[in-house]
């Protein structure tokens, strides 16, 4: 699973550490800096925004590689880098040392830096998904301030109420529904592309023949005696994104999926553009999360595409129903 995923809870872990316990005392420097709110900032706000940010990170952490995730990680970045910014002006108003600041700006600030060049130029995010993630995080303090600024302890109780409505729906969002994603990713390609390069058969429930995948053989290019070494995958991303970068490789001797690192995503992205990776060397996978926890996936091959509901069991995932194939 790329690190890159886990930067915000680490981040985050060490800014928590140097606000409340070395050098600590940011609860008593905040309520200084910020005075007329001070009887809203008690131990027990802190307490609980501070364990939704975790648990956000957390869920962000796991999710991986999704294309609805790497939203959320610009949105938690933008909302981290936000928060260095507060401690900075904070700590020029109040020409003292605002604990957190130091982490703030040698973590938090290089990690939005550098996480929204990556995934634009990677294609994971949009420049839309870029700027929405940016202004949603990084109005935090602003919304904030606002809960504060009139009936104090009123606000900050409706603050709290807020972050946990928010919480709940990070949790209850395909963000959550996907904590698994990468093995269940992996698991797909893996079984996906077992059937559509090599002709083997797609477990199912119950059990029926699986029908061929139109214009399997890349209109003859896909020499079944000497298949590619490598295919690579664009696993949920944009319909733009997809024909320009990939997130995922196969190995095809070994019949296993990982994710690419950045470095990787960037070096297949430049191969792309210089028309290096032939049609037989690249898929793409598009899923959507059920309640019952089945995904429905709709995944591409050279010039044929095919849809159907999975499960996922001990053994791998299994087609549950038909599977809908067509060529375009």
């Amino acid at each position: 699973m790329p690190t890159v995923f886990w930067w915000p809870l680490a981040a985050a872990i060490l800014h928590i550490v140097e606000e409340f316990v070395f050098p600590g005392g940011f609860p008593d420097w905040d309520r200084r800096y910020r005075s007329s709110y001070k009887a809203s900032i008690t131990p027990r706000l802190h307490v609980i925004m501070n364990g939704i940010l975790l648990l956000v990170c957390v869920g962000v952490g796991f999710a991986g590689p999704t294309r609805q995730n790497v939203a959320s990680w610009l949105t938690v970045a933008a909302l981290l880098a936000s928060n260095a910014v507060f401690h900075l002006v904070g700590a020029i108003r109040t020409r003292s040392y605002s604990p957190g600041m130091a982490t703030g700006l040698l973590l938090y600030v290089p990690m939005a830096v550098y996480g929204f060049p990556h995934f634009l130029g990677t294609g994971q995010a949009s420049t839309g998904t870029a700027l929405a993630a940016a202004a949603l995080g990084g109005s935090y303090h602003l919304w904030s301030s606002l809960a504060h600024a009139r009936r104090a302890r009123r606000a900050a109780r409706a603050l709290v109420a807020a972050g946990v409505v928010i919480a709940s729906c990070l949790l209850s969002s395909p963000i959550w529904a996907v904590a698994s994603s990468p093995d269940r990713a992996a698991a797909m390609i893996e079984t996906f592309l077992g059937w559509a390069v090599e002709g083997r058969t797609l477990p199912s429930d119950p059990p029926a023949p699986t029908p061929a995948l139109p214009h399997r053989s890349c209109g003859g290019r896909l020499d079944p005696e000497h298949l590619p070494a490598t295919i690579y995958v664009a696993w949920q991303l944009s319909a733009e994104a997809q024909h320009a970068s990939c997130n995922w490789k196969y190995d095809v001797a070994s019949r296993h999926a990982t994710p690419l690192t950045p470095a990787e995503s960037a070096e297949v992205a430049q191969r792309i553009v210089a028309g290096t990776i032939p049609q037989e060397e690249r898929a793409f996978f598009h899923s959507v999360p059920k309640s019952d926890g089945r995904l429905v996936v709709t995944a591409g091959y050279c010039w044929g595409a095919a849809t159907g509901t999975f499960a996922f069991r001990a053994d791998g995932p299994v087609l549950v129903g038909e599977l809908a194939v067509h060529g375009y």
